[in-house]
């Protein structure tokens, strides 16, 4: 099944830059657009929905070593830090 964004967003009824922000990954898939896209997929919403909390939980995860050593980094630095009085 070939199909543009723009196709697909006039399937849905929705505006054009909304579907292509959530494609790029520059939003979220709200319960509006899920609805939207499971009655087109014949889906449940709620396959969407979990899709997108997946990937949202999935990037927290990713940047958790990252979040661990600033936390790290700070935790030393006030450590060594001269008290100010």
């Amino acid at each position: 099944m070939q199909m543009t964004q723009k196709d697909l967003a006039e399937h849905l009824q929705c505006d054009y830059n909304v579907l292509n922000r959530i494609i790029n990954e520059k939003a979220s898939v709200s319960p509006e657009i899920a609805i939207k896209l499971a009655a087109a997929f014949s889906t449940t919403p709620s396959f969407w929905l979990n899709a997108q909390m997946a990937l949202d939980l999935w990037r927290l995860r990713a940047q958790k070593p990252k979040i661990r050593s600033l936390i790290n980094n700070r935790r030393r630095t006030s450590r060594t830090a001269p008290s100010v009085t």
